[in-house]
């Protein structure tokens, strides 16, 4: 496997914002083509359907910093409590709404608050993962948005946030030119990874090992 390193992973294109654009916008287009039924359906993140998720990952395109903060003190500056009670409130919303949502320009021109656009990419990779993976979709996003993230999970250390650890492993991509750390070899799709690193349990079979 030939081993893709940081630098080579980070195409020479510096604006992020065109596949943050392309990631939901691709996303919009695979969830209009699936059954009605499968918004209600499970997603990777523990407790949300499909269309909570989803809710989540738009609420940049409904809600302006001033109003998501208002929220955030309701909840008495608790952002988890917020973050749950906005995806399953706003889950609720017309499939079609949440797919405008994914559209809007203001979402893709949006920036995790004190952070950089590879922050939003991330975002919106590891989310699109959650409700794709569940639904059997893949092949859906763009390689480059699959290296950037794999990059900023393994370089910023992203993974331990979600509490996944690495060390002694070696990490192999089967789709793309990827492969991380020494060690007991761990496989699977560049998906597989993602999700895995990201906290995920990823479907059974779709790595040769599991994450730490």
């Amino acid at each position: 496997v030939q081993v893709t390193t940081f630098q080579e992973a980070v195409v020479a294109d510096d604006d992020l914002t065109a596949l943050v654009r392309g990631t939901f916008l691709t996303l919009a287009e695979v969830l209009e083509e699936q059954p009605a039924d499968s918004w209600d359906g499970p997603s990777l993140c523990e407790g949300w359907r499909v269309r909570d998720v989803v809710a989540h990952v738009s609420s940049a395109a409904r809600y302006e910093t001033e109003e998501y903060m208002a929220e955030v003190q309701a909840d008495g500056g608790d952002f988890g409590a917020t973050t749950d009670r906005l995806a399953q409130r706003d889950g609720q919303l017309d499939p079609q709404v949440l797919l405008r949502n994914l559209r809007a320009d203001r979402l893709h021109e949006w920036i995790p608050p004190g952070g950089v656009q590879s922050g939003a990419l991330t975002h919106a990779v590891i989310h699109g993962l959650d409700v794709t993976l569940p639904l059997g979709v893949d092949g859906w996003l763009a390689d480059e948005a699959r290296l950037r993230v794999l990059d900023v999970l393994i370089r910023d250390g992203v993974h331990q946030m979600f509490g996944t650890g690495i060390e002694g492993l070696r990490l192999e991509a089967t789709d793309l030119p990827w492969a991380h750390g020494d060690g007991t070899r761990v496989s699977g799709t560049s998906d597989a990874l993602i999700a895995a690193l990201s906290g995920r349990k990823s479907p059974p079979g779709s790595l040769s090992g599991p994450l730490r």
